[in-house]
């Protein structure tokens, strides 16, 4: 079951499981899709995070915020070790999905590592770009659906 979190809550998941190495985790990035000119968007959008539960169990977190005026992203996205290949990340990637539509979003975008590319796929979205480094990870790639 998924279910609204708070940034407290999912923090410390990606501080531990998904950017160790990451000094400062901020509640939303003010990161753009491909070659969308950055702008300060974290004093405009409002993120949400969302869990998937097991019975009182977080085995799954994501979140999503827009990025620009009709663009989406996901963002965050893990599931504990123990509950991969069930179909949970595909969940959370519908759920993301799904907000973003709800408040008229065009597309829904991320950045996603090369090890989790294909519950991206999975869920619908394209690779738009070819893998290259960022802060968190040395294979990173853009991918989007069309909301």
């Amino acid at each position: 079951m998924i279910k609204q979190i708070d940034f407290e809550t999912i923090s410390p998941i990606w501080k531990k499981y998904l950017w160790p190495d990451k000094k400062e985790i901020l509640p939303m990035s003010n990161m753009r899709y491909k070659d969308i000119p950055y702008t300060e968007i974290s004093n405009i959008y409002e993120p949400t995070y969302f869990a998937y539960y097991i019975d009182d169990k977080i085995v799954g977190v994501n979140s999503g915020h827009q990025s620009s005026r009709f663009h989406y992203r996901s963002r965050g996205l893990y599931v504990d070790p123990q509950f991969r290949k069930q179909g949970i990340g595909t969940l959370l990637l519908a759920y993301v999905c799904t907000l973003g539509k709800a408040n008229g979003m065009v597309y829904c975008w991320s950045l996603p590592r090369k090890s989790a590319l294909n519950t991206y796929l999975r869920a619908g979205f394209e690779q738009t770009s070819d893998f290259s480094p960022t802060e968190t990870s040395e294979n990173n790639c853009h991918v989007r659906i069309d909301l």
